[in-house]
């Protein structure tokens, strides 16, 4: 694997994995906040659903602590994923997933001995696709941010599951699979290449379930990094072909794959490539 160069990864798009929140039947305040996040108008939804009682509302405090989530506002983030807690049913699918958000907060912001013990609560058997993705995040993340080997394998192993028991469908599944093989590939350098081969497979999958620019500039990264500066060429070149100029997530996609064509320029420079 080439050290000198550390091309980068796109990240996983958290937002797109909250479960759908049903509209109010008549226009209220929390209905206005949610049809404004739903727009992409994060400014707006936050001042809608601040004006909300959460204790009556618990779907706003919830909403709150994923539009502070995008922000990259984590500790506000848990407190309302907290005060969601006090108020949502513990059966419901939105109160798993509110647990698996904050433990993805607690991992970003730094609060990893908290993180590890939320992970760890991920109930078995949950069958909602959205929170177990949201649990691999968070297991993948402890292990980008710790570099901790064992944290790269049990999210594997969560998206594996996915994949094979809940949606083998799943293009964000294959996504974060491939995400964890590529750490492990840096971790376990004694099984890189399997680990970077089974990478560049599922993100290929993804592309095939989904051309998202997030999907091709990850493959892009695989082929860097299994030596082959054509194919990462391309990748990242369609990946910004896909992007969607006014998609947040896409533009994130698109910057990265600019900024990995110009570092897999700068290695064919150096090499005489």
């Amino acid at each position: 694997m080439p050290a000198a160069t550390m091309l980068l990864i796109s990240t996983f798009i958290v937002s797109a994995f909250a479960p759908k929140l049903a509209m109010a039947a008549r226009p209220t305040v929390y209905s206005d906040g949610l049809k404004a996040y739903q727009n992409g108008d994060l400014r707006e939804a936050q001042a809608s659903l601040l004006q909300v009682d959460s204790e009556k509302t618990p779907h706003a405090a919830y909403l709150l602590g994923i539009i502070n989530e995008q922000r990259g506002q984590y500790k506000e983030a848990i407190r309302w994923y907290d005060q969601y807690a006090v108020h949502g049913s513990p059966s419901s699918a939105l109160y798993q997933a509110a647990r698996a958000h904050k433990a993805f907060s607690l991992v970003m912001d730094g609060q990893f001995q908290r993180a590890q013990a939320r992970i760890a609560e991920a109930p078995a058997e949950s069958k909602d696709v959205n929170t177990c993705l949201v649990f691999a995040l968070a297991e993948l993340s402890l292990g980008i941010k710790d570099h901790d080997k064992t944290s790269a394998e049990k999210a594997a192993k969560r998206y594996r599951l996915i994949l094979d028991s809940l949606d083998p469908e799943s293009a964000d599944a294959m996504n974060g699979y491939g995400r964890a093989q590529l750490l492990l590939g840096d971790l376990d350098k004694s099984n890189a290449k399997a680990h970077l081969t089974l990478a560049r497979d599922h993100f290929i999958a993804a592309t095939k379930k989904n051309p998202l620019p997030v999907y091709f500039n990850n493959l892009g990264v695989s082929y860097f990094w299994l030596e082959d500066r054509e194919r990462a060429k391309a990748s990242f070149q369609e990946a910004i072909r896909r992007a969607d100029t006014n998609s947040i997530e896409h533009r994130d996609s698109v910057k990265k794959a600019k900024d990995n064509l110009e570092l897999l320029g700068r290695a064919a420079g150096r090499s005489g490539g």
